[in-house]
């Protein structure tokens, strides 16, 4: 008789645990990073913050995606469609600034004379 290759072994769930901590842990250090940097720069601006805890938040998703999600043994359509979804979002961010922006002015659509 074979084992059970779904069967799980107390080193698998030490593992998964070391795992777990290892992760919660990072995330714990990029928001600790995060907060000190915002909070040791205020001549800085908020812009800078703003992007300083958005790259900072992104590390911390992609982090969460590849270990909780288990995206980091997969392979294929899964990555097409991340990818199709980030350039999906970052093209309505773009057009929506464009739309509050107005940079296109013809004189034919103008009212005033």
């Amino acid at each position: 008789m074979s084992e059970d290759p779904n069967s799980s072994t107390p080193q698998d769930y030490q593992k998964q645990a070391r795992n777990a901590w290892v992760l919660g842990g990072s995330l714990m250090v990029f928001a600790l990073i995060t907060t000190l940097f915002c909070s040791l720069t205020p001549g800085w601006g908020t812009h800078a913050h703003i992007v300083f805890a958005l790259v900072i938040a992104t590390i911390q998703i992609f982090i969460q995606v590849a270990y909780m999600m288990h995206l980091k043994n997969e392979h294929g359509i899964i990555f097409k469609f991340l990818v199709f979804t980030v350039f999906f979002v970052l093209t309505l961010f773009i057009l929506t600034h464009l739309a509050d922006s107005d940079p296109l002015h013809f004189k034919a659509f103008s009212t005033s004379k």
